[in-house]
């Protein structure tokens, strides 16, 4: 996915007139979401030797897969919106004055981190049970597909195009991903918990625009709106703790 990553800011220059001004304010809103992208990145490298040796000892690994979706998505997907909710005050918190491209596209590729985690999530899984030629061919559509959008959006929207681009692409090769694990593996979410995470996080997201619009500060609504989040997730249950500790002691901490 890093290939697609990095050539946004590369088609911005050479597709705008003044491209490496506007790729400079798409950096300004790509830096967080780089540095955020790698908690899942560091997630599947944890995952990966674990699930090969379950899988190599013809253990089940999709009790593991399924705490590690909560552990990662539950938080990853708050966070994400959160941070969605107030995109120009995060950027005036890291710049001293954030360009109004970079706050469109900020917004936008905090959405994209929640396909970020899911691809990490399952493409771990494929990698652990060598199902490597559908994984490349995966990415490498995923990297045709970015490509072509970045090509007709960014002349149009700019680096907001680029960070749709994005979105698209990620969620697209995320749902590839989740097929494919579905199709060889089976899979470890039902569309039943896929579509109540859904939901949960469109609540959040809710929950803190209508916050920003009663006009308290805006730390005071994004903690609300984080707390909205964890209640929503202990309430749908994709919280469970003591589960995952006793997986974790029970079943991987005795080999």
């Amino acid at each position: 996915m890093t290939l697609y990553w990095r050539i946004d800011s590369v088609m911005i220059e050479r597709l705008l007139p003044d491209g490496a001004t506007r790729a400079g304010n798409y950096a300004q809103a790509f830096r967080l979401f780089d540095a955020l992208a790698m908690i899942p990145v560091l997630f599947g490298g944890i995952l990966l030797p674990i699930m090969t040796r379950g899988l190599s000892s013809g253990s089940d690994i999709r009790p593991l897969a399924r705490m590690a979706c909560r552990m990662l998505m539950v938080p990853l997907g708050i966070g994400a919106v959160t941070l969605a909710t107030f995109p120009a005050e995060m950027l005036d918190m890291l710049y001293t004055s954030p360009a109004g491209d970079a706050v469109t596209a900020f917004m936008i590729l905090m959405f994209a981190l929640v396909p970020v985690g899911v691809i990490y999530i399952y493409s771990t899984m494929l990698t652990a049970s060598w199902k490597l030629k559908m994984l490349g061919v995966i990415t490498v559509s995923g990297m045709i597909i970015n490509l072509s959008l970045n090509r007709i959006l960014i002349p149009e929207l700019g680096p907001a195009g680029a960070a749709s681009a994005a979105l698209v692409t990620q969620s697209l090769v995320a749902v590839a991903c989740m097929l494919t694990v579905r199709r060889t593996m089976s899979g470890i979410a039902g569309n039943g918990r896929i579509l109540l995470f859904l939901l949960m996080l469109g609540l959040t997201f809710f929950t803190g625009w209508l916050l920003r619009r009663t006009g308290i500060p805006w730390i005071a609504a994004a903690a609300l709106e984080l707390a909205t989040g964890i209640l929503l997730a202990l309430l749908f249950r994709f919280i469970v703790p003591l589960s995952g500790i006793r997986l974790i002691t029970g079943r991987f901490g005795t080999e």
